[in-house]
């Protein structure tokens, strides 16, 4: 069951406040009846089609006052998706009010895609190679959206795409206080990554590899320039992003610029688009601005006016523009969404039964076809069509409404004189339809609301039946309740059963590194209805699913080769609509697991010791829970350590100071191992921790040593080596004298001179700068490629003054 907490009158009220543009389906039922902040429980109460609702009707209002924050997309990225396979993207968002949010997608669903509003789910299987499909995914809180532009690209195999960062730029923290960033990044495979850094971490700060969360707190030390390069991984394929973070005492010295956001900017096609951006610096350093990335096609930046007319095929999309400004030391990223509008350019003639937007003008029909319109003058004048029907007792009353998707979407209801949605279709496609049996004889009503970027002009069709109520009636299974996860059974054998509205939960006991398999078939005169499945490795089925079945296909199957959470998992069984009912068998199997070594080193606590100047361990397992291993260092003493995969499967490294909280380094889990290295700065027990996929068998190799004076292969990334004190130190510089001697600063690192690669550590390169050649970061971009400095250009390629990498 789907309780909308919202009547007729708060709807009404919400299409005629101005500022509470619709914009996706969310602001029809996303419980506020008028503009501002709400309290309402309940989110993602939309449904397909054919939905019941419940007589609950009410809702709560915060009238405590409050500018609402617009809610923010969890980026989705584009796709990449081999032909045959399932695409599957689950839209996400946050919004900082806790306000109820409700989802929608936008433009040409491909043929057999599918959008569910209430589980914002988009699944598709394509069948043909070389299809480009366009799809705005919209999120609402009800008065303000985000949205984002997905580009989903159709290949002929299943090839690795490698996941890619989210750039930040340059970020500024003081001492004494907490500084968060959140990294984000997207894999076109959609594969699970996995955060890391190479190098230490500064002296105190931490990172979680699932969530990529980096947290630091500098201390009165850290004033300064640290640079951090931060790694994200598929298991497979990786991205590194270099990030500076520029630690003031507050009392003044060199700062990056600061910049003033730029609001969310929404335009129509046609019409020029033009906006300033604005930022100052600390130091009155001179600035320049450019497009960093994301730009739209004709767009053009002059200065720091932005400057862009969207044409007709830009309608409906939106971009995330990223500009960079740099004081010539420091570079600052800011983003600017783009939306872009119909302009509500097409033409359309009001009914002649207008006005019908409540129950009291509501237009009578009869069985049949009319042809109507949603037909919005102007922005903030918006539209919707309510009709009278009598309906006679033991009577089905079923609606259809057809229009063109391409350019709107349109949802239906059926409610009683009382104001209670009776149901609902509301779907992303053409035609909606919603049913209803009436039990005594009434009038009912039917309403059609319209979505997207006002003003809306829709024509669209309706058409009304009236029928016997259907004799067939759905009897459930003898295993109710088990509708919520509280109250889920064992999954049984023999025939089961889920009526229209239903929702069964089954358990399932799973042991660690398990396949888990479960098929469900739907079985007699149900063959018509869709059944799909959720599996979920927690007994309460919090968080995301571990594996779906959510295909059209009456035998739908959930295959989770290893599992990696031992316990009992939860299978949840539920009908694409809440019209579907059908008959089905459940069959499902947990075999073999994952027999973990005999260390169990799975903390702190129980670390396995292990000792240097070197040593290797083979025979070792990562079954459900990380490895962990103890090792003695002496101060100054650097350690390699690297782990590697005996034949399948992934493994990854995290070094922990002697706290175990302090990530010291990090290598996200690999198919081909991954090698680190940390120095440590004081004597004490040091930890390495093996992460990675479960049941895979894996050695390690450590060396310890290095404990005397550095040199200039024996320092960490953004270290040198300081000949006069012997101890590795900060590459960090602004200008001449800051530097160690035989070091010269060069885009703000310090370098050491080299002849050869040979002449410069592990992921440098000799590089030839005017007049000299230094070691430098290499980086990835190839001849030609942008760049803001050196570190940007592979092998021996330095960034020139075009800031392209030559």
């Amino acid at each position: 069951m789907n309780a909308y907490p919202i009547s007729l009158p708060g709807l009404r009220r919400r299409l005629a406040t101005p500022s509470c543009t619709l914009v996706a389906a969310a602001a029809l039922f996303a419980a506020l009846p008028a503009c501002g902040d709400d309290t309402a429980a309940g989110a993602d109460t939309a449904v397909a089609a054919d939905t019941f609702i419940s007589n609950d009707t009410s809702v709560p209002i915060d009238t405590s006052g409050g500018t609402n924050r617009a809610p923010e997309l969890e980026r989705i990225g584009d796709r990449v998706v081999p032909v045959g396979q399932s695409l599957v993207i689950v839209v996400s968002a946050k919004d900082a009010d806790n306000d109820p949010l409700t989802y929608s997608v936008f433009g040409t669903l491909p043929a057999g895609a599918r959008f569910d509003k209430g589980a914002h789910r988009f699944e598709w299987t394509p069948d043909s190679v070389g299809t480009a499909v366009f799809l705005t995914f919209v999120v609402s809180d009800g008065a303000e959206f985000d949205r984002e532009t997905v580009r989903i690209e159709v290949s002929s195999g299943a090839d690795q795409h490698p996941p890619a960062f989210e750039k930040v730029g340059d970020q500024q923290l003081t001492i004494g206080k907490d500084f968060d960033l959140k990294l984000q990044a997207t894999d076109p495979d959609g594969d699970a990554l996995t955060y890391g850094n190479e190098g230490a971490l500064p002296a105190g700060a931490t990172l979680n590899g699932e969530t990529g969360a980096f947290h630091w707190k500098p201390g009165a030390g850290a004033v300064g320039t640290a640079r951090v390069t931060f790694t994200v991984s598929d298991g497979a394929l990786s991205d590194t992003m270099p990030v500076r973070l520029v630690v003031g005492d507050g009392q003044g010295g060199p700062e990056p610029p600061v910049v003033t956001p730029v609001a969310p900017q929404t335009v129509a096609v046609g019409q020029a688009l033009s906006f300033t951006l604005q930022a100052t610096d600390p130091n009155q350093d001179p600035l320049t601005w450019a497009i960093d990335g994301g730009a739209p096609t004709g767009a053009q930046l002059n200065g720091a006016t932005f400057q862009w007319t969207p044409g007709q095929a830009d309608a409906g999309k939106a971009w995330a523009v990223v500009f960079s400004v740099t004081d010539g030391t420091y570079t600052v990223l800011t983003t600017v969404q783009i939306s872009v509008t119909s302009g509500g350019t097409g033409s359309c003639t009001p009914d002649p039964n207008e006005p019908n937007e409540d129950l009291a003008t509501a237009t009578p029909l009869t069985a049949g076809t009319v042809s109507k319109s949603i037909c919005e003058s102007q922005q903030g004048v918006f539209d919707l069509d309510i009709y009278k029907v009598a309906v006679a007792a033991q009577t089905e009353l079923k609606v259809e409404l057809a229009f063109d998707a391409t350019e709107v979407d349109l949802d239906l209801y059926i409610l009683d004189a009382s104001e209670t949605f009776l149901a609902a279709s509301e779907s992303v496609a053409s035609p909606e339809r919603a049913s209803y049996v009436e039990a005594s004889g009434r009038d009912l009503f039917i309403a059609v609301v319209g979505f997207g970027d006002a003003p809306i002009k829709a024509s669209y069709t309706l058409t009304v039946t009236l029928g016997p109520a259907p004799t067939d009636v759905c009897v459930d299974d003898s295993y109710e309740p088990n509708d919520t996860p509280a109250t889920a059974k064992p999954v049984p054998s023999g025939a089961l059963a889920i009526c229209g509205g239903d929702t069964d939960f089954w358990t399932l006991p799973v042991g660690c590194g398990q396949r888990v398999e479960i098929g469900l078939d739907i079985t007699g005169d149900g063959a018509d209805d869709d059944l799909d499945m959720r599996l979920y490795n927690t007994a309460t089925a919090s968080g995301a699913p571990v594996a779906t079945a959510e295909t059209e296909d009456s035998f739908e199957i959930i295959d989770v080769p290893a599992a990696a959470k031992p316990g009992t998992w939860v299978l949840e069984v539920y009908g694409y609509t809440d019209a579907d009912a059908a008959a089905y068998e459940l069959i499902a199997d947990a075999t073999g697991g994952c027999q973990d070594d005999p260390a169990n080193n799975h903390s702190k606590a129980t670390a396995d010791p292990i000792s240097g100047p070197d040593g290797f361990a083979t025979g070792l397992k990562l079954c459900c829970a990380d490895d962990w291993f103890a090792l003695a260092v002496g101060a100054g003493e650097q350690v390699n350590a690297s782990v590697t995969p005996s034949t399948s499967g992934s493994a990854g490294l995290r070094a922990l100071a002697s706290d175990a909280t302090t990530q010291l380094a990090a290598k996200a889990p690999s198919a081909a191992g991954v090698q680190l290295q940390f120095t440590a700065a004081t004597a004490g027990t040091y930890y390495l921790v093996a992460t990675g996929a479960v049941g895979t068998s894996y050695a390690l190799d450590w060396t310890v040593g290095g404990g005397g004076a550095c040199t200039a292969l024996s320092c960490d990334v953004y270290n040198v080596c300081d000949g006069g004190t012997g101890a590795c130190v900060s590459d960090w510089c602004t200008g001449p004298g800051q530097c160690p001697s035989g070091h010269e600063c060069i885009e703000t690192y310090c370098a050491n001179a080299c002849t050869s690669d040979s002449g410069c550590r592990s992921g440098y390169a000799c590089k030839h700068f005017a007049g000299t050649s230094r070691c430098g970061l290499a980086g990835t971009g190839a001849a030609g490629a942008s760049c803001d400095d050196h570190t940007e250009c592979a092998g021996a390629l330095i960034c020139s003054t075009g800031k392209k990498c030559q």
